[in-house]
């Protein structure tokens, strides 16, 4: 960022601001130290700083309640469309806002497109992703890389979805948060806000996902905890922790 040359420094250090410079209706102003002062309306509850509440996002976006659990809404899509994985014509791209509480998390489900995700606001986001394929990542170029917290081999390994990692989504880079995230086609994932992070404190995580090619609910699966426990039981914790018990109708 360039420095503002614009700016000067002041060159009299003795001039100083002057009440009697700004003559005032006291009425208006509340005088809370000889060198502070506030207008009345900046005190008025009306003006304050608005709290960022999951409400105060759900209002102010529009968000609408998604299947898989969380808030969304559309924001922009391509106006192009490509083959994704099996096959089907799709937009290229669509991007949504995607609101996570800690009452309605992101159970897990399973796309044909890769899926990015971007932090906005709230807490930390906790990606949970159990990968198809151990070369996923290296076909998405992922950095960095997330180190794997559950993984089997040899007799126990059951591919595909063999590894499982968790991926936090924040601005703490120096804690290991990640901005942005992409998960794989293919694998089988859900989100859940970061409530053990030192800022995990406001019950909610914002972020843009932006899929490619484009989303369509047609490729949209959502798995329950038996189905997914017949595929991949060695991922037990994570699955009794993220998928549902039923398919909502």
């Amino acid at each position: 960022m360039c420095e503002p040359s614009h700016f000067k420094k002041r060159q009299d250090t003795e001039s100083q601001v002057r009440p009697e410079a700004f003559p005032c209706n006291s009425d208006h102003y509340l005088h809370l130290s000889p060198s502070i002062t506030l207008t009345s309306s900046m005190t008025d509850p009306a003006n304050a700083p608005p709290r960022y509440t999951p409400e105060f996002w759900i209002q102010h976006l529009q968000l609408a309640p998604h299947p898989e659990g969380g808030y969304y809404v559309e924001v922009t899509h391509s106006a192009h469309k490509v083959d994704n994985e099996a096959g089907n014509r799709r937009l290229a791209y669509t991007t949504i806002y995607f609101l996570c509480t800690t009452e309605s998390p992101s159970h897990l489900h399973r796309l044909c497109s890769d899926e990015t995700f971007i932090h906005h606001a709230g807490d930390p986001l906790q990606l949970h992703v159990i990968l198809r394929d151990p070369q996923d990542e290296n076909r998405i170029a992922v950095h960095p890389r997330a180190e794997p917290l559950a993984e089997t081999d040899g007799a126990d390994a059951r591919l595909p979805y063999q590894i499982y990692r968790r991926v936090l989504l924040g601005a703490r880079v120096e804690r290991g948060e990640v901005l942005q995230y992409t998960v794989p086609a293919g694998a089988i994932f859900g989100c859940s806000v970061d409530t053990d992070s030192p800022d995990g404190k406001m019950g909610y995580s914002l972020v843009s996902c932006i899929v490619s090619p484009g989303f369509d609910f047609h490729d949209f699966e959502l798995f329950t905890k038996a189905q997914l426990m017949e595929l991949c039981p060695q991922h037990e914790a994570v699955i009794k922790e993220m998928a549902l018990e039923t398919i909502p109708n």
